[in-house]
């Protein structure tokens, strides 16, 4: 499933992961080792289509 985060910048991201929990912790990791940068609590959800579609043309897909 496809899920969509907020940073800390604002910008929104799209991670691929079997559940929210998951799709968090895999950010986190990301984050630990300095390629990504914080998220913010609690925004973690399920990418709608139109979420999928913008995520992909800004370049923000971590699928």
């Amino acid at each position: 499933m496809d899920y969509t985060m907020t940073c800390e910048s604002g910008t929104v991201v799209l991670v691929s992961a079997a559940s929210a929990d998951e799709a968090e912790a895999m950010w986190d990791e990301l984050v630990e080792a300095g390629d990504a940068e914080p998220r913010i609590a609690g925004t973690t959800e399920a990418a709608s289509d139109d979420e999928i579609e913008m995520c992909v043309a800004m370049g923000h897909d971590y699928r």
